[in-house]
């Protein structure tokens, strides 16, 4: 009977459904973290507003900061809705980064799952979180190397800070 239940087939777990909760901008402790970050619908105004002039940079900028956390449709959705050409450069290129890296995540979610797979799934996230990170790292060094070049005759000298995964895999290495 325990061989059956150990190797026989498993009902899914359905997935728990929370109550009423209250978005974290509407909770007191976290709002004034929120307070420069526009709601989805001054988000989508903003968005569709003035269709024919470009885009307002700093919204452009806001975006592509955002974008990690937007889902794959909303990112899909927000690229259509406006030309390449009223994004910043440098803004629209971190949005089509976050784009394919939120495309190849729902590549691979569908075709794994179950608790073997949950270390993939755990290294799977710390991948894409550090990607993300890491081009809105690049993209505020290239700022600054350019700002930099413009007003100092000499060449700046760039900070060294190590990403979260080459933390870890030091210590793996360096560990006894």
């Amino acid at each position: 009977v325990l061989v059956l239940v150990l190797f026989g087939p498993m009902a899914a777990l359905q997935p728990s459904v929370e109550g009423e909760v209250p978005s974290l901008s509407e909770v007191s402790h976290y709002a004034a973290r929120f307070r420069s970050i526009p709601s989805a619908k001054d988000f989508y105004a903003q968005l569709l507003d003035k269709p024919q002039l470009p885009m307002d940079p700093s919204f452009s900028n806001l975006v592509s900061r955002v974008a990690p956390y937007m889902s794959f449709r909303q990112i899909q959705y927000t690229l259509s809705v406006r030309p390449a050409t009223d994004w910043q450069p440098s803004d629209l290129k971190r949005l089509r980064y976050v784009f394919s890296v939120k495309r190849k995540v729902l590549d691979i979610s569908e075709s794994y799952g179950g608790l073997s797979f949950l270390p993939q799934s755990f290294l799977v996230s710390v991948f894409v979180g550090e990607a993300t990170r890491a081009s809105l790292r690049a993209s505020k060094r290239t700022k600054k190397y350019h700002k930099a070049k413009r007003t100092l005759p000499w060449p700046v000298a760039k900070e060294k800070k190590l990403s979260t995964l080459s933390t870890l895999r030091r210590r793996r290495l360096t560990a006894p």
